[in-house]
């Protein structure tokens, strides 16, 4: 931000003087932390990654499907059982479901 200098066309402007300076030339370079990877080192980290989870779908085609049932039915079964709080439920748990069946599976 500049103080009472000329204006131009990259500045806001009352009277004379530059109100504030909207330039965007400065630039903040990447911030490197000493210790901290781009990638997860971990095997926790791996195996919840989405491609773990998609590898392991594909290579249980018959879990898959039954996972899908589970996603979709868990809802409705909460529905009938507990009403609206019961959807809610069944939604965690279906997605908890789909998440931790891969870990549970190995």
């Amino acid at each position: 931000m500049r103080a009472l200098a000329p204006c131009s066309t990259d500045t806001r402007c009352v009277g004379a003087f530059v109100l504030f300076d909207f330039r965007t030339d400065i630039s903040v370079g990447f911030v490197y932390t000493p210790g901290m990877s781009n990638h997860p080192d971990s095997a926790r980290g791996a195996l919840f990654s989405a491609e773990a989870r998609r590898k392991f779908y594909e290579g249980h085609r018959s879990l898959a499907l039954f996972m899908v049932l589970v996603v979709f039915a868990a809802p409705f079964a909460g529905l009938y059982v507990a009403g609206l709080l019961g959807v809610v439920v069944g939604v965690l748990v279906s997605a908890a479901a789909y998440v931790l069946t891969p870990y549970l599976w190995r």
